[in-house]
């Protein structure tokens, strides 16, 4: 992996894999597969592998679901075990996030981000955690719309990474 020169600032691009390769590629393995039907059996649709790619070298891929009624986006992502985790996601016209993780993650809780972890909760019950933490940060700002569509989920991607919420240490940048 290439290595970043000290003060260098980090950039990340997103984008979608097209085909059915892409989830070839991905690896839709018996990890991810449950969870993905399970979020199928609430609503979601899949959207596709996203793809994030970060100029240190990291790429990571997820598959994406979408949930219109939920206001809700879904990522199911595997780590380098081969577990998979699963998170949803809701951003804002304001620029607020609200996040919640089936597995653990550091809480952040600001007037701008709710970001939670909850693991080994049904995911039926994270869902409605993650709809509770939506219906809250709305008395402030209305929810961006979702729709089972790369071009939105990217646009939502880079929300997060433009939020107070990201620590990730990333500059998002567009491919144009």
């Amino acid at each position: 992996m290439p290595r970043l020169s000290e003060g260098t600032v980090k950039t990340i691009e997103i984008d979608f894999l097209s085909g059915v390769a892409a989830f070839f590629q991905f690896g839709l393995k018996s990890a991810v597969r449950p969870i993905a039907a399970e979020l199928e059996t609430l609503g979601f649709s899949r959207v596709g592998i996203q793809r994030e790619t970060v100029s240190d070298g990291r790429v990571s891929l997820a598959l994406a679901l979408a949930e219109v009624e939920h206001r809700a986006w879904a990522n199911i992502f595997r780590t380098g075990d081969g577990v998979a985790h699963l998170y949803f996601y809701t951003p804002f016209a304001g620029g607020e996030v609200v996040l919640t993780g089936h597995y653990t993650r550091e809480p952040v809780l600001t007037e701008r981000a709710i970001v939670s972890g909850v693991p080994g909760a049904p995911l039926a019950n994270v869902l409605a955690l993650h709809k509770a933490a939506v219906a809250k940060m709305e008395q402030q700002s209305a929810p961006l719309p979702i729709a089972v569509d790369p071009r939105s989920r990217i646009d939502a991607a880079y929300r997060w990474y433009n939020s107070d919420a990201s620590r990730i240490g990333v500059v998002p940048r567009r491919n144009s």
